[in-house]
């Protein structure tokens, strides 16, 4: 659950190890539609609250975790999201390790936590060219000048793929629709 979080919300590892269920995780339109993670002002660097809405599978998926697989395990629902099966929370340092042995097991990559923010902001950068702002939201940095100093570099290469599919789309000829008042084949 933890690499699903990353890929949707890239928070920090310390931001993922100590979410709680009520404070940070909310079903606020209740089981079945999208969670909510919530991180209040405190813990985020640039004093603004991070607030995600996850998509129903992964929302569903901690809510089943919480109220049915940890229940029957710990025996009581826990209050963290990551718990040992003794129900005591999780260290960073086992959660972190277990992140990065599970995506070289199961992808064949090394990869540490903080870089499925890097990933979050690639993937987002290449879809959306220049769209420094809205990475900068979510990542929660301070200031633009923050992110665009981290992921300008390459945006020349992707500003340049965005417009050469713009140049193809526009060289494509229209299909223009038949006029069936002329008589047209």
């Amino acid at each position: 659950m933890a690499i699903d979080i990353f890929l949707h919300v890239p928070l920090r590892i310390e931001d993922l190890g100590a979410l709680k269920f009520d404070e940070h995780v909310h079903w606020p339109q209740g089981r079945g539609k999208p969670a909510l993670i919530i991180i209040r002002q405190s813990k985020v660097p640039n004093g603004d609250p991070l607030e995600f809405e996850l998509p129903v599978s992964l929302s569903d998926r901690l809510y089943t975790f919480r109220n049915e697989i940890a229940l029957s395990i710990i025996g009581r629902r826990p209050s963290v999201l990551f718990v040992s099966v003794k129900g005591k929370p999780r260290k960073l340092s086992t959660l972190r390790v277990a992140i990065q042995r599970t995506v070289l097991r199961r992808v064949g990559l090394k990869i540490t936590p903080h870089q499925f923010r890097h990933l979050a902001a690639k993937v987002h950068l290449d879809a959306n060219p220049g769209a420094y702002e809205v990475v900068r939201q979510f990542l929660g940095h301070t200031t633009l000048k923050s992110t665009t100093r981290f992921y300008a570099g390459p945006d020349t290469r992707r500003a340049g793929r965005a417009h050469a599919e713009l140049i193809r789309k526009l060289r494509e000829p229209k299909l223009q629709p038949r006029d069936h008042n002329r008589g047209g084949i």
